[in-house]
């Protein structure tokens, strides 16, 4: 268990690009032959569609939904290190935050509005960092566990709390070998205490908490010998501790369909990206017992998700290939209650 004290990272790693600097506006309009396969119909209309609201040049992924509804995502620019969008719903413009973001993969917003990202290994900053909305400043919130550096963090979420749970996803070589310790799932308490709470989910990938607060699930791309991936569900109790109860969902690896990004709507349902290049791509939504309900194509690979805030709860946002695409869905997705009142 160690303290992470948090600090202003150097700008020459870090530079802000203001919001008007580049500026991508798309009117959003129906991806042909995308629709939702039949399912559960108290989930998604049959004749919702996607819209298609940014398209950029690199692979999109972590959105996430701040205070006033603005998006949140990224993308894996990996010569540049990457950037973090927001995209407007109500201007239908998208803008850069911060450029480069560190390979951010995953994203997040606290209880204080500003923007948590999970930085990826293979280049990327290997961390978790904070940049606030309003000024730009970008500081240090966990890089090492234990003496040794996290090896690339792949996804986060904040509980009703404001505790931050988050994936490290250990993709080891034979050159790694500050990062022998393997993947893990970690939580970060509000002193800034970071415990490893997870060392059991092979291969850790996306991250979600019911939104009754008893449910951690974890996605998992390699979860036994044989490679299959799994989305696991822990025992969360509520000082954030956790034991695992059950594989909710299984995966077979040579489907190469892997459990990515996820998100839950206020009755507990799991949407989870599911990417692939071999088998069908886009989002599964389960019921909180593992029972699949419905399945949303994307035109691409889907990497994750995340839902609107107020008026807008029922929009799901999903990244998948080079874009950020929404689709109208019948459940409001679940925010906990200072994001709600932010």
């Amino acid at each position: 268990m160690k303290n992470n004290a948090v600090s202003t990272l150097s700008s020459s790693l870090y530079r802000t690009i203001t919001h008007a600097s580049v500026i991508a506006s798309l009117t959003a309009i129906p991806v042909q032959g995308q629709v939702p396969s039949p399912g559960d119909t108290s989930i998604i209309d049959p004749a919702a569609r996607l819209e298609v609201l940014f398209e950029g040049q690199f692979r999109t992924e972590g959105p996430s939904v701040g205070f006033d509804g603005t998006i949140y995502f990224v993308d894996l620019d990996m010569a540049h290190g990457g950037n973090i969008w927001r995209y407007d719903p109500r201007t239908k413009q998208a803008s850069v935050l911060r450029s480069p973001s560190g390979l951010a993969a995953g994203s997040a917003i606290d209880p204080k509005e500003n923007l948590l990202t999970a930085e990826l290994a293979s280049g990327g900053g290997r961390r978790v960092t904070l940049t606030e909305i309003k000024t730009g400043r970008t500081s240090l919130v966990a890089d090492r566990y234990d003496e040794k550096p996290l090896h690339g963090v792949n996804d986060l979420v904040l509980d009703a709390t404001g505790r931050i749970y988050f994936t490290e996803y250990a993709l080891l070589g034979p050159g790694d070998v500050l990062y022998r310790r393997g993947s893990g799932v970690y939580r970060i308490d509000s002193g800034g205490t970071l415990k490893r709470i997870i060392d059991d989910a092979g291969v850790p990938n996306g991250i979600a908490v019911s939104p009754d607060q008893h449910t951690l699930y974890v996605g998992t791309n390699r979860f036994d010998v044989l490679g299959n991936g799994a989305i696991l569900a822990y025992d969360l109790s509520a000082e954030g501790e956790v034991r695992f109860r059950s594989v909710l969902v299984r995966y077979d690896a040579a489907s190469l369909q892997l459990a990515d990004g996820m998100d839950v709507d206020v009755d507990g349902n799991l949407y989870v990206a599911l990417f692939s290049t071999r088998s069908k791509t886009g989002v599964a939504v389960y019921a909180p017992d593992g029972v699949a309900r419905v399945f949303i194509p994307t035109p691409g690979p889907a990497t994750n998700v995340t839902f609107g805030l107020g008026p807008d709860a029922r929009s799901l946002y999903i990244t998948a290939a080079t874009g950020l695409y929404r689709l109208q869905v019948k459940r409001p997705g679940y925010h906990p209650a200072w994001r709600q009142s932010g």
